[in-house]
């Protein structure tokens, strides 16, 4: 009876725990804000970061990323972003002569899945700065491109506007180069690097204005 009732009482007391836990972490999340972003309307290109003879060159043939945002507020002026976002970009390779002669130009399309883990610096009311990290997954294949998996950076500048009714709307132009950091062996490694802007809008978790 009596291990009865000390396993009950330390059942209650776990449960309350995990409850008390669980309501700091809603209550935290809350605190954030989610939204969509498209990203568009700039370049893409490939290069290597060193000097690489009789290369191919990789010309722009355009992208777009769509992107599910998840931004929590540090302080009054600075805020954390994460989420997932989905990018595909087409590149025009073209081929160095042999001979004498050129190769037809080819058009490689990618695909990448990205984890932002950026940070934005919010100053003037409606301005900011932002940067970081992001972890992407190539899940392309068959193509003449090295794979993109790894470690990109982004750094970007823009504006916003928030509604008292707690939507946001942003526009941010940036640069972002892919696998400045990447998994794939190899002293030689292209990188896609992009320049564009994006745009999106955001709502409150909590409601109201932030």
């Amino acid at each position: 009876m009596i291990k009865k009732t000390l396993f009950i009482t330390f059942f209650l007391s776990v449960c309350s725990c995990f409850l008390t836990a669980q309501d700091s972490w809603v209550s935290d999340f809350r605190k954030g804000r989610i939204g969509l972003s498209f990203s568009s309307f700039g370049k893409n290109t490939g290069l290597y970061l060193t000097n690489v003879d009789g290369s191919a060159s990789y010309d722009n043939g355009g992208f777009f990323a769509l992107g599910l945002n998840y931004t929590y507020p540090l302080n009054r002026w600075l805020d954390f972003e994460t989420g997932v976002e989905y990018a595909r970009h087409e590149i025009i390779v073209v081929s160095a002569p042999i001979s004498g002669e050129r190769l037809a130009d080819k058009k490689v399309r990618l695909s990448l899945i990205g984890i932002p883990l950026t940070f934005q610096a919010n100053f003037l009311k409606y301005a900011f700065v932002n940067g970081g990290l992001q972890m992407d997954i190539d899940t392309s294949s068959g193509h003449d491109i090295d794979n993109q998996t790894g470690l990109s950076a982004m750094l970007g500048a823009g504006i916003k506007y928030d509604f008292k009714c707690g939507f946001s709307m942003f526009i941010n132009p940036y640069m972002k180069m892919h696998a400045l950091l990447p998994f794939a062996p190899g002293n030689l490694h292209l990188r896609i690097c992009e320049g564009g802007v994006r745009i999106g809008v955001s709502a409150n978790l909590s409601g109201g204005t932030k």
